[in-house]
């Protein structure tokens, strides 16, 4: 049986800023850390701290995570999730800093939606608002509401999954990396002050106006502020108690493919890449990552399993900057929306148009319909179909031989990646799970296979993990690393990087205010 890990017992994972909790505690009198603790399911060490998770949950809200499909300016929340975080009772809690519609459906599954109330809204705004440091050193409080003094040496973590879950022997990675990164500290401050100026002025001055400042004038203004917001928590991080300045901790968890993921507005894996290159810019890092990487691999498991018919990917990989621009002009929609809608389709998405669909989220019905008319997609979708058939043949009739899909178990099967990771054999809905979804899995493990072997023999050089790709404390030769991955898994994939050289100036803005 999985064993859930209590989360109290590894509160770094979950933070909260003592800055920002001084502020909230001096506007609602009733806030303050207490020991009381809410009990949730039976055993030992089964409590949480619901002030803890009330504040972590409030910044989680004013940073736009879990947004309501129904409500546009409220957060979606289970009843169920808030029991465990708070208890049976969890409105006299939840109710000190949110409000809530009184709608919601068991059988429309529709919750309730949640959203701060106007005070606990203005103390955030001024917090992530403030151009200027607090002399104060900031602390980061665990969930528990005590000062953190440690974190767990390694960045992965190799106990237990994204979802608390304990982690099987054989899924665990063989190789890790540092948990602490540096961070280029005057250019996060410097930035938020560049997108104090655009927001205020429409325009960046001379001295940061660059080609690493110039794509933050085109973000919509709403997730200009997200990331101002985020910027300043970041910037509160490596500014900490615990840490040298201009450091912070990062922490990754895999998910149920092998992928490592860290979570947040201060994941550096999970930042706007134009924000990413400003965040660690100048300090000699180097931004790698492998090329058309999935259509690379899924190009290798055909030639593996002796499936030739991939016209769709050859011919992304011979002219991708041509079929992605045509996608652009059929669709009209930015092109990081192309090309995150290709990835979607190998990623498991479906070519019916509906809603919870990921491509047709990103570019709407009509933009999708006209999407799907386009020759390559719809041999896209056909040779991935072919592909994940034909693999799944030969799967079950050598259910243990090949190394990028096994089918284990016997009254339960499921499949089993490269990486030991399981994907069950038949879904909730009692169907087959579909063959896109199971070449999802084989990728995904495939590419989280060749970052462990590259942590293997560059770790101490790698500072972030990026999926297909990672931050290098400084260069290394392309070569190496295709040698790397050539001799120990025989595959050959190519590598692109750039170096991270932004420098901001102090701005010349801020200093009239």
């Amino acid at each position: 049986m999985t064993q859930q890990v209590n989360c109290v017992k590894n509160n770094w994972k979950i933070y909260n800023q003592k800055l920002l909790i001084d502020k909230l505690t001096e506007e609602f009198e009733g806030l303050v850390w207490v020991d009381e603790k809410v009990r949730r399911g039976k055993g030992k060490d089964t409590y949480r701290y619901p002030l803890g998770y009330l504040i972590y949950f409030a910044r989680k809200i004013y940073s736009g995570y879990y947004k309501h499909n129904i409500w546009d300016e409220y957060t979606s929340v289970s009843y169920k999730t808030l029991q465990n975080w708070f208890g049976r009772e969890y409105h006299d809690i939840t109710d000190i800093l949110l409000v809530h519609t009184e709608d919601w459906s068991h059988g429309d599954k529709i919750t309730r939606g949640w959203k701060l109330n106007d005070r606990c809204r203005k103390v955030f705004d001024e917090y992530f608002s403030r151009e200027v440091r607090q002399k104060e050193t900031n602390k980061l409080l665990g969930l528990d509401g005590r000062v953190l003094k440690t974190f767990p040496r390694h960045g992965i973590i190799k106990s237990v999954n994204r979802d608390g879950l304990r982690l099987r022997k054989e899924e665990k990675m063989e190789n890790n990396i540092s948990n602490i990164t540096r961070v280029n500290f005057d250019n996060i401050q410097r930035c938020i002050d560049v997108i104090r100026e655009i927001k205020d002025t429409g325009k960046i001055g001379n001295e940061n106006l660059n080609k690493y400042t110039k794509p933050l004038m085109k973000i919509d203004p709403e997730i200009l502020t997200k990331i101002r917001n985020n910027l300043t928590d970041l910037r509160d991080i490596a500014d900490s108690e615990l840490l040298p300045k201009g450091k912070i901790y990062q922490h990754y968890f895999e998910v149920d493919s092998g992928r490592v993921y860290t979570t947040g507005g201060t994941s550096i894996q999970q930042m706007n890449r134009i924000v990413r290159s400003i965040v660690m810019g100048g300090l000699g890092y180097w931004d790698y990552d492998i090329q058309n990487c999935h259509f690379t691999l899924m190009k290798h498991i055909a030639e593996y399993y002796g499936y030739k018919k991939m016209d769709s990917v050859e011919l992304y990989l011979k002219d991708k900057t041509k079929i992605r621009k045509r996608l652009q002009l059929l669709t009209g929609v930015e092109m990081r929306d192309v090309k995150s809608a290709i990835l979607s389709i190998l990623y498991g998405s479906s070519q019916t148009i509906r809603k919870g669909n990921a491509v047709t989220e990103l570019l709407g019905r009509k933009n999708q319909y006209e999407f799907n008319q386009d020759a390559f997609v719809d041999r896209l979708y056909k040779d991935i179909k072919g592909l994940t058939e034909h693999i799944v043949g030969i799967t079950e009739t050598d259910r243990h031989k090949h190394p990028y899909l096994k089918i284990h178990g016997q009254k339960v099967l499921y499949y089993e990646n490269i990486r030991h990771k399981r994907l069950s054999v038949m879904g909730e809905n009692g169907k087959k799970t579909p063959g896109r979804k199971i070449l999802a899995h084989i990728l995904q493990g495939l590419e989280s296979k060749i970052l462990d072997v590259i942590m293997g023999k560059v770790g101490g050089n790698i500072k972030v993990l990026i999926h297909d790709g990672f931050i290098l404390e400084q260069f290394v030769e392309h070569k190496e690393l295709v040698k790397i991955v050539k001799d120990t898994l025989d595959i050959d994939v190519l590598f692109q990087s750039i170096p991270l050289e932004c420098v901001l100036q102090k701005s010349i803005y801020t200093n009239r205010q």
